[in-house]
């Protein structure tokens, strides 16, 4: 039993009953047992029984490593089927293909990609299995609810008509515990749009330049102001505003998430190294992420700046 917040184990024991789960909950007094809010495991039916007997309130949460290996081992089967279907040099050619299908896309050597565009054009059926593996793994990457239920749902239909026999039961299997799926270890919070008027960075100059509109919404900055010549501490006025836009570009053809058209190679991972970052730091500064989204080119960002901390925090350190 592990900790997620503290990511220690606070108790181990000999068994994986039912009966051995629940010895923990047991040791835990009434109020504790109500205290917890999520429970993460592996799609074992005695640990649902004992976290269903004992925290009824607790949502189950199956880690994404458990989920995704369902998909992988019906992939690998699959292929193992496909050998002994065939014969001669068709069967090893299809052997030897174990590691590019269950590799990542972005790890695949140009033999692997070559090996992958063999079984495209040869074996319809060991290549359907493959697209749905990545489908699959896609997915689990959306970090909003509604996206991942989506795409999610999409995939279960693709599954069962499929005529995969394999990849049908795995979409049993998910879809009866789709209570307790999850598009990782634990739940991420769905991070809102803020509702307030904010100011798009790429429009800001130094804060004596600006002017109010007719209508007195909001203040933008005057015509013929630019943003290039200006620092970046003349770019933020928090008596104009608190929250910001902020889009921030990448080179051409660096890509922050997403397939790049040319070559094939998905960088989709990257997406969740930036969500994780952004998150990482705006517990660090005085911000809150109000809502954000990761395209190929660039990325959006809203935020709210605290200005009682920000003035605290200047005092401190004595800056001017």
């Amino acid at each position: 039993m592990v900790d997620h917040d503290t990511q220690r184990v606070i108790w181990a024991a000999e068994g994986k009953s039912a009966d051995t789960l629940g010895g923990f909950f047991d040791r835990l007094d009434e109020q504790t047992r109500k205290a917890i809010q999520f429970v993460t495991m592996d799609m074992s039916a005695s640990y649902i029984k004992a976290v269903r007997e004992r925290l009824p309130q607790a949502q189950i949460v199956f880690d994404r490593f458990h989920v995704q290996t369902l998909v992988v081992d019906a992939l690998d089967e699959v292929r193992r089927a496909e050998v002994r279907a065939l014969q001669g040099e068709e069967a090893k050619t299809v052997k030897k293909t174990r590691h590019p299908l269950l590799k990542n896309p972005w790890n695949l050597t140009r033999k692997d990609q070559q090996k992958l565009a063999d079984i495209q054009c040869n074996n319809a059926r060991l290549y359907r299995a493959y697209l749905l593996k990545e489908a699959f793994a896609k997915a689990l990457d959306y970090r909003q609810p509604k996206r991942a239920r989506e795409a999610l749902e999409e995939w279960l239909a693709w599954a069962s008509r499929s005529k995969l026999e394999l990849f049908v039961k795995v979409g049993r299997t998910n879809r009866k515990y789709t209570e307790g799926r999850n598009t990782g270890p634990y739940p991420r919070p769905l991070l809102p749009v803020c509702g307030c008027p904010s100011v798009d960075t790429h429009r800001l100059t130094h804060p004596s330049k600006w002017v109010q509109e007719k209508n007195g919404s909001k203040t933008v900055p005057a015509k013929g102001a630019s943003l290039m010549s200006n620092p970046r501490t003349s770019l933020i006025s928090l008596e104009a505003t608190s929250n910001y836009h902020c889009i921030s570009r990448c080179v051409r053809r660096a890509f922050l998430c997403g397939e790049d058209a040319l070559t094939g190679r998905s960088f989709e991972h990257r997406r969740g190294w930036i969500e994780d970052r952004l998150l990482e730091l705006a517990q660090i500064f005085a911000i809150e992420v109000c809502g954000y989204a990761v395209m190929a080119s660039h990325s959006h960002l809203v935020s709210h700046s605290f200005a009682s901390q920000l003035s605290a925090l200047s005092s401190l350190l004595e800056i001017p």
